[in-house]
């Protein structure tokens, strides 16, 4: 059974002398090439979108991560920077002769920075801004507790301390911060104009 159908089929399908057969392999030929070719410039051109989305996507993220860190170090920052104006007196050249005790030192806001270290998004951001706002916080955290358990002499040197971490923290680690917040703004606005996302 399987040889005659055989013999029937190679006869009248693959029969190559007949015009009309080799046109219609030919075409069929064509139609598998176009379906791949097809299918693999559909893929090429999906696997691009979904990087470039991937890509914005996670640049968008790093871009507002970023910015509420620079919201809450400004805020923190501001608010040592006030408490440093009330705490020291200075004289006509701008150093420290005395203070105002110590008082109460102001509560820092943490929630960004405490909930970034659960969030796998914060690797993502550039080391070196990481590095210094983990460095701004320690230091801050070393300072104030030497303020609370000091006196005299040590608790002038303290406030100088702080006031000079404040200074540092809004000239380098904040405009750092900035610097890197425009470039991504930047980045995602030419994605923005050109109508991609």
């Amino acid at each position: 059974m399987v040889g005659v159908f055989f013999r029937l089929f190679a006869g009248t399908i693959l029969d190559f002398s007949k015009r009309d057969n080799v046109f219609f392999w030919i075409s069929q030929m064509a139609v598998v090439v176009s379906t791949i070719i097809g299918v693999y410039l559909a893929t090429s051109e999906g696997l691009k979108s979904a990087v470039e989305f991937h890509s914005i996507t996670s640049m968008e993220k790093k871009y507002y991560t970023l910015n509420a860190l620079h919201q809450e170090l400004t805020s923190n920052n501001d608010l040592m920077r006030q408490y440093v104006e009330r705490f020291l007196n200075k004289d006509d050249k701008g150093q420290a002769v005395s203070h105002n005790g110590v008082g109460v030192l102001p509560e820092l806001n943490l929630f960004v920075w405490d909930t970034m270290s659960n969030s796998s998004d914060t690797l993502d951001l550039p080391v070196d801004i990481l590095r210094d706002a983990n460095r701004y916080y320690l230091q801050l955290a070393d300072i104030t507790d030497s303020l609370k358990h000091s006196s005299g002499y040590e608790t002038l040197r303290n406030g100088s301390a702080l006031e000079q971490l404040t200074v540092e923290a809004r000239e380098k680690l904040l405009s750092r911060i900035e610097q890197q917040l425009a470039e991504y703004q930047q980045r995602l606005k030419v994605f923005t104009n050109l109508g991609k996302y």
